[in-house]
């Protein structure tokens, strides 16, 4: 008798549970507007923030067609978004948005206030991407083509083949806070420009904005952007392009500048401090394996081993003193610990690090480096063989 109430109990409730099934915050897709990405500027006349919003408006049934842009005003960014929605009337949608476009004005006073808005609320994803616009406001990269397609969704797919290029960095929002919180290191911000293209203009992402204290202090050029991913072990299967003098090659015969391309396959960084008698020597080694993918004369063989000796260790050579640059550009010119090399002291010695950071909070200055480039070139494409004339 027991086991059946048990069991009709059991039914019932399963019964019941079928109609408390639902989606407590469900909302039809076409009362909503879908933001895609979001400009921050200033208004120099009055301080307010400017926003401006791309989104797409779904009809009836859902479908998207252009998308739509809605500007606004406010003294905090908050009541810019609040009014925005005014305009509208329909709730914005937050979780495809996709980029933070950031104004370099912005960026010159004070990122962090900025982002404080977007770090808290849940609506937004965390590992939204951030860019600072290159341009007079931020806003103007979304006039720069009219059609169906989203030039955030386009700037999204362009961070996110940073890889293959290795001019610029993806940047997340959470990534930014993240590094602007931890001792020893300071964050950077891809930076998005206007180019003329035939009769058109295109939005294209090159280069680094750095950063000290969630100020602007400087920018890295996209070459220079190339060797900070290597050195912080980001993935990087981009391009090293080098102008090689064959003075070693001639034998006698006339002397020719080759230029030549090389395809990064793996790249690997190791930073180790050293402290002795509280002088701090960085050691980095840093490993690649590439491939010769271009070569732009048919009279140096590379297959030969001794020229593939000779191509081996300039081109070392070349990727050190690049390395050597970015770390005095660095050091000297920007005073930003974007490589982390105070981080790496932390992590060695806390007690060292406190003590030097304690004493004197420009510890940067200080360092002493010893590069050690270690270049490994795998192979030479599908044809091992040069093209050769006839006469």
């Amino acid at each position: 008798m027991k086991a059946f109430k048990r069991i009709t109990v059991f039914f019932i409730i399963f019964s019941i549970s079928f109609n408390l099934y639902g989606c407590w915050d469900y909302r039809e897709i076409n009362s909503l507007l879908i933001v895609t990405g979001v400009s921050i500027d200033r208004n120099t006349l009055n301080n307010k923030f400017i926003l401006t919003f791309e989104m797409f408006d779904p009809d009836a049934t859902g479908q998207f067609l252009e998308p739509v842009f809605i500007k606004s005003e406010g003294i905090t960014v908050f009541d810019a978004i609040r009014k925005a929605i005014d305009k509208r009337g329909k709730r914005f949608y937050w979780a495809h948005c996709k980029v933070l476009f950031i104004s370099k004005s912005i960026a010159d006073d004070d990122i962090l206030s900025v982002l404080d808005l977007f770090n808290r609320d849940d609506e937004l994803r965390p590992d939204i991407d951030l860019v600072i616009t290159n341009t007079k406001y931020a806003y103007d990269v979304f006039y720069t083509k009219k059609n169906s397609n989203s030039i955030s969704y386009k700037i999204d797919e362009s961070l996110n083949s940073f890889p293959s290029s290795g001019e610029f960095s993806k940047v997340s929002l959470n990534n930014y806070i993240l590094l602007s919180s931890s001792e020893g290191i300071e964050p950077v911000i891809p930076l998005v420009s206007i180019e003329k293209c035939f009769m058109d203009y295109k939005t294209v992402v090159k280069g680094l904005a750095v950063f000290k204290n969630g100020k602007i202090v400087g920018y890295l050029s996209p070459d220079e952007s190339k060797y900070y991913n290597i050195l912080l072990n980001k993935k990087f299967n981009g391009l090293i392009l080098l102008s090689e003098n064959s003075k070693e090659y001639d034998n006698g015969k006339e002397k020719q500048n080759i230029s030549l391309t090389l395809e990064v396959k793996k790249a690997t960084t190791s930073i180790k401090p050293v402290i002795k008698d509280k002088k701090v020597v960085i050691n980095i080694n840093v490993a690649i394996d590439a491939s010769i993918a271009e070569i732009d004369s048919n009279k140096i063989n590379f297959i030969n081993k001794r020229e593939r000796e000779i191509l081996t260790k300039n081109a070392s050579l070349f990727i050190k003193s690049n390395i050597t640059n970015l770390i005095y550009v660095t050091q000297n010119e920007l005073n930003s610990d974007i490589l982390g090399f105070g981080k790496s002291i932390h992590m060695y010695d806390p007690k060292i690090w406190n003590e030097i950071y304690e004493n004197s909070g420009d510890y940067f200055n200080d360092l002493y480096f010893n590069i050690n480039v270690d270049l490994n070139l795998t192979n030479s494409g599908s044809n091992k063989k040069i093209i050769q004339e006839k006469y």
